[in-house]
């Protein structure tokens, strides 16, 4: 997946509901933006607010840092390579 199209990219900054980073991050599943973005929650790089509505729940998704975090990941596989 090009750096570009990548999950963290689609938020940067701001608050995103899954559906918008979804559609951000052009041929990813549904399943593996998931699980994306719950590793990046691990990490402490994004964090989740699920809001209890009726019918269902709904979560956005921010990022924290993420901008900077990102850049300098691009840099340094620009140097490495």
């Amino acid at each position: 997946m090009p750096a570009g199209d990548q999950p963290g990219h689609a938020i940067g900054d701001r608050t995103l509901r899954f559906t918008a980073v979804r559609a951000a991050v052009p041929g990813v599943s549904h399943k593996v933006l998931a699980q994306t973005l719950r590793a990046l929650e691990r990490d402490g790089l994004v964090t989740r607010r699920v809001y209890a509505t009726v019918p269902h729940q709904l979560c956005d998704w921010s990022g924290r840092h993420l901008d900077a975090v990102l850049a300098s990941r691009d840099r340094f596989d620009r140097e490495a390579a």
